[in-house]
């Protein structure tokens, strides 16, 4: 109730705690080994989340000699690599543990 009424929402606002104790299990294994996308699925997704465009902007910032259409790609293909690795792992996790969370 708290998250619902305060100003910081999360896409995550409708899910039980279970469920986003494995999602966040999930992502803590997953990427464990990879820190940088790690950091930049909780910047996409955390509390309101921050725009693609956003992060391609901080990134510019961070490398002027890139352009910013260079930024924004990267952004792009990291956050969707980031994805599909965690795909298949998040579907079993909730194939296996929704018997789990429904109780």
């Amino acid at each position: 109730r708290e998250m619902m009424n305060g100003k910081q929402k999360s896409w995550l606002a409708h899910c039980t705690d279970a469920e986003a104790m494995l999602i966040d299990r999930v992502i803590g294994t997953v990427l464990a080994e990879y820190p940088a996308l790690k950091k930049l699925i909780h910047q996409r997704y955390e509390g309101r989340g921050m725009s693609q465009r956003r992060m391609a902007d901080l990134l510019n910032k961070q490398y002027p000699d890139w352009c910013y259409a260079t930024c924004r790609n990267r952004i792009g293909v990291w956050l969707k690599m980031a994805e599909f690795m965690l795909y298949l792992p998040m579907r079993e996790a909730f194939a296996t543990d929704a018997h789990k969370i429904a109780r």
